[in-house]
């Protein structure tokens, strides 16, 4: 009786199963790697198309999808006009419940590749409401580089590709009007600090590779947590041989 029982289960999950349908959108292309960044917010869907090619010298944009009706329909596509493709809009980008938050870490500001970050209303709208630079600029800086956001809280990595730079990662509140800074998190001699930001419940995690480009380099990841003040390390993790990392 076993072989019936599992032939029957086979059999009952081909029936059950659902055709996947691919997602690309229906307007407004641009750029390549359409989805190297996805964020779910219910039944908004955003996709980010970026990574500036040789090949494909285009500007980046993130696009919104409705999931309402079961099926992916297109209703808008976010965007910085004036950004060029070495911008790399929307490298790292995130979203909750009143905001659509992306960097653009080659963007030049007073400094090379120092870096911008976008904040846009999360509507289908998606207006432009705020823009943010790092407080104390440095060429090849790439502020945005990563993007997170839990409950009130805004976190910004600067992640230069300059040889043993340190990095670090930038915090804003959101007042009620606004994002402001409270602080920058860092961690001396720790190369990279900032190429992967994690949240889980009230902690943060930020982690640190060998290699700029490789999130499986890890070096080791570092946990905060929001005294009321700031946030401050509350727990350390080193990977210290070829399997943790």
């Amino acid at each position: 009786m076993k072989p019936l029982v599992l032939v029957f289960a086979f059999l009952s999950l081909i029936t059950n199963s659902q055709t996947l349908t691919p997602v690309y959108p229906s307007s407004g292309y641009s750029g390549s790697a359409f989805s190297k960044c996805v964020v779910l917010d219910e039944n908004n869907h955003l996709f980010a198309s970026t990574q500036n090619t040789t090949l494909n010298p285009l500007m980046g944009r993130i696009y919104r999808f409705d999931y309402s009706s079961g099926n992916a329909v297109q209703t808008n596509y976010f965007e910085i006009p004036t950004l060029t493709a070495g911008g790399d809009f929307a490298n790292s980008f995130d979203v909750n419940q009143n905001f659509v938050v992306a960097g653009a870490p080659g963007k030049d500001g007073a400094f090379t590749n120092s870096g911008s970050v976008y904040v846009f209303e999360n509507s289908t709208a998606g207006t432009l409401v705020q823009t943010l630079t790092a407080p104390n600029p440095a060429a090849e800086d790439q502020f945005g580089k990563n993007i997170h956001l839990l409950g009130n809280f805004l976190f910004v990595s600067q992640i230069s590709s300059l040889s043993g730079n340190a990095g670090s990662v930038y915090v804003y509140q959101f007042n009620g009007t606004s994002y402001t800074y409270i602080q920058q998190i860092m961690a001396p001699g720790t190369p990279y600090f900032g190429s992967k930001i994690w949240t889980h419940n009230n902690r943060i995690y930020i982690g640190n590779g060998n290699l700029y480009y490789s999130s499986g380099d890890f070096q080791s990841l570092k946990a905060y947590v929001w005294n009321g003040n700031s946030w401050i390390e509350n727990t350390a993790f080193n990977f210290t041989n070829t399997s943790a990392n």
